[in-house]
């Protein structure tokens, strides 16, 4: 018996329309956006070979050279004022210019696992959100915050739909964002079984004798005021 596949080919008609964002797909970085996004990348693209990508990553060109379409401007994945106004630039003059083009044989459905995108989008665009913490805590993030609070809510308005990756971010940003129209999706997001899987039972035991640990709390995860590690404690 043939075991069934964990994830299903994506239909064809819909494959070959798949265009999605990875302008700011950074792989050497290891923060939890460039994981998500790169994860989702993977998988897209593993999955169906006509799915395409936006990427500046010249690792991600030459594993799947037919799929990527590449981005010159290499400072566009930066994580800084640079690299941000750039993005923004990005989607706003030469993404549309590009997906312009493709309309003439098929409509592209734009796809990007982060709240990024076009403000006059020429196709069907679905952006993700994973929270508003530059709303919530703006004195630790004084840059991204004026792009939450004046840019963002013009992006969802121009988009046909919101991934929302919790109940809870998708409250946050109905109650922010009040009034707004575009359907709000939850998906989880998921884990990797074959990294994170618990540990076999001598491996448990010999670490908690080394350290002496009868009983503890392991956060995995940054320090920031807005992981309430105080709370945990």
């Amino acid at each position: 018996m043939t075991p069934p596949k964990l994830f299903a080919e994506i239909p064809p008609e819909i494959a070959s329309r798949v265009v999605i964002n990875g302008s700011s797909f950074n792989p050497s970085a290891a923060d939890g956006l460039n994981r998500y996004t790169g994860e989702i990348l993977t998988k897209f693209l593993s999955r169906s070979s006509q799915v395409q990508v936006y990427t500046a990553a010249e690792a991600l060109s030459q594993q799947y050279p037919k799929q990527a379409i590449a981005i010159d401007d290499r400072s566009i994945y930066q994580n800084n004022f640079r690299g941000n106004l750039s993005r923004l630039l990005w989607h706003q003059t030469a993404l549309p210019r590009a997906l312009k083009q493709r309309t003439q044989s098929h409509s592209p459905i734009f796809y990007s696992p982060v709240p990024e995108g076009m403000l006059y989008p020429v196709c069907p665009q679905v952006i993700t959100i994973h929270d508003l913490l530059p709303i919530r805590f703006p004195e630790t993030y004084p840059r991204i915050r004026y792009y939450f609070r004046y840019i963002l809510p013009k992006l969802i308005a121009a988009s046909s739909a919101i991934v929302a990756v919790s109940e809870y971010t998708k409250q946050e940003i109905e109650a922010y964002f009040k009034g707004i129209e575009t359907p709000i999706h939850v998906i989880y997001q998921g884990y990797r079984s074959d990294i994170f899987q618990p540990a076999p039972i001598a491996i448990q035991t010999q670490v908690c004798q080394q350290y002496n640990l009868k009983s503890f709390i392991l956060c995995v995860g940054e320090t920031r005021p807005y992981k309430n590690i105080r709370g945990l404690i």
